[in-house]
């Protein structure tokens, strides 16, 4: 199961990166686990035309991608 929503979460962070860059608009993904917001992070760490930040509180913190 972990593998499996790994590689979803790896996927989905490609497309919403692809699409922050387009639209040059901040993207902000599902609140998540800090398990799964790690993922997130590091599929897009390399990345020149994004970033990302962990932003909320607690349970409700979740993955905002921000285009350069």
């Amino acid at each position: 199961y972990k593998a499996k929503r790994s590689r979803m979460l790896h996927d989905l962070a490609l497309r919403m990166a692809d699409q922050a860059s387009r639209t040059k608009r901040t993207v902000a993904l599902e609140p998540m686990p800090p398990y799964e917001r790690r993922i997130v992070h590091m599929a897009l760490r390399s990345r020149e035309d994004v970033q990302t930040k962990s932003v909320g509180e607690g349970n409700s913190r979740k993955v905002t991608i921000v285009p350069r």
